[in-house]
């Protein structure tokens, strides 16, 4: 099997991968009136001071781009290193995510010693398929909007869940018998968090009163909605946690088509068995640990 990935033309004839690529990895330059996003590789560069530029002189009407950088554009405020914002934390875990499951996925062999059973292979496109999602969740995550991005990491999660029961399966009428949702209480036996973080993620598919608490308070005796929270340390354990998840349930259901090469975990007498030190904990750990000090530091300062 191949991955294609198929996008359209962007806006203004802006390539497909690039708009697609860089609504990944961006910082935006912005003024009172408008705002650019630029890829965050640029930051600090030739393109990261002229775009200030040319933000200021539109907001202000000015025709010279020259005058508008020398008196609003601080170029050594620009370039000067910069403690990691929440979003380039955010950004640095889902990279090490894909990582992590690219690594898992291109052990996959052209050419496996037999035909894959009809729930291997449905297994298969059902976990390769979910790469977009992630980025959806990240995206959603970063830019606020949680509920919808823990919507989307329940779907992770069941399609996760779906992928580990049904590798033995080759009827199609069995295989469509198996509930997503079902499958989640025994994928606990890989990964024993998994009910746990479904049903945290269920609050939000499914929002309800408890959770009301989260998005409306009070304002000079208004009732406010907050409608976007970068909530920074549950948005890396949720990625983090489904990216330890897809690694472990990809070996476990495609090993007879991998290389043998297995990073979270083992096959001993027939049985996957999951390594308790696996090296993703040590990235989790790390990744956490910086959320946290991030949110202690906010909080702080």
């Amino acid at each position: 099997m191949t991955r294609d990935d198929v996008t359209s033309a962007g806006p203004h004839g802006l390539g497909a991968a690039d708009w697609y690529e860089m609504i990944d990895d961006f910082i935006p330059v912005a003024s009172m009136m408008h705002v650019v996003l630029i890829p965050r590789r640029a930051r600090g560069t030739s393109l990261h001071i002229n775009t200030q530029a040319a933000v200021a002189a539109t907001g202000g009407r000015l025709s010279s781009l020259a005058y508008a950088k020398r008196a609003y554009v601080d170029e050594s405020q620009i370039t000067e290193n910069h403690r990691p914002t929440a979003p380039d934390l955010l950004r640095e875990v889902y990279a090490s995510c894909l990582q992590h499951m690219d690594k898992a996925m291109n052990q996959l062999q052209a050419n496996g010693p037999r035909p894959p059973t009809l729930g291997e292979f449905a297994g298969s496109v059902a976990l390769e398929r979910l790469r977009p999602s992630f980025k959806s969740a990240h995206l959603l995550y970063r830019i606020g909007h949680w509920i919808d991005a823990d919507t989307v990491a329940r779907l992770i999660l069941e399609q996760i869940a779906w992928a580990s029961a049904i590798p033995r399966i080759d009827a199609e009428d069995e295989l469509r018998s198996i509930r997503s949702s079902r499958a989640v209480t025994g994928l606990s036996r890989l990964w024993p968090q998994a009910g746990r973080l479904y049903g945290e993620l269920s609050e939000a598919a499914h929002l309800n009163l408890r959770q009301h608490h989260r998005f409306v308070g009070h304002l000079d005796h208004r009732t406010t909605i907050t409608v976007r929270e970068l909530a920074l340390e549950h948005a890396v354990s949720v990625l983090l946690a489904l990216s330890d998840m897809f690694v472990i349930v990809w070996e476990a259901t495609q090993a007879p088509f991998l290389n043998g090469q297995f990073t979270a975990g083992s096959w001993f007498d027939d049985t996957y068995r999951v390594d308790s030190r696996r090296p993703f904990l040590q990235v989790i750990a790390s990744h956490r640990a910086a959320a946290a000090t991030h949110a202690r530091d906010s909080s702080s300062g």
